[in-house]
């Protein structure tokens, strides 16, 4: 008869005890939970970076204004990256408004986008 061995999944240890026992001891287990929670805090500090600087780069193209259009091809060169955002929705004129913290875009035709700032 072949018995299953269970191990560690930090250290590869064999267990011994109860049958649902993850971790050869309090050691391995804080090990393995701290590089989980490494990996999530790297990912989401990497998109709440590129948020950043998003609300950057639009707080530079409104220049103190409230409103203003500026071609799509603009906020590309300042490293602008239209696939992050904090939100979306539709408005009143049924666009697509996309939203980075309190700065609103949205398509001002082909080739040109209108930014807004919201006041919070």
């Amino acid at each position: 008869m072949i018995v299953a061995t269970r191990s560690c999944i930090q250290c590869g240890k064999p267990l011994t005890g109860r049958a649902d026992q993850r971790f050869c001891s309090t050691n391995c287990k804080n090990k393995w939970h701290q590089a989980k929670y490494k990996a999530a805090e790297a990912a989401t500090k990497a998109v709440d970076d590129i948020l950043h600087q998003n609300r950057e780069i639009l707080l530079r193209m409104l220049d103190g204004k409230m409103t203003r259009t500026v071609s799509r091809n603009a906020l590309e060169l300042q490293g602008f990256r239209f696939a992050f955002m904090t939100g979306y929705r539709k408005d009143e004129a049924d666009r697509l408004v996309h939203q980075v913290y309190e700065l609103l875009w949205f398509a001002a035709g082909p080739d040109h986008i209108t930014l807004r700032q919201v006041i919070l």
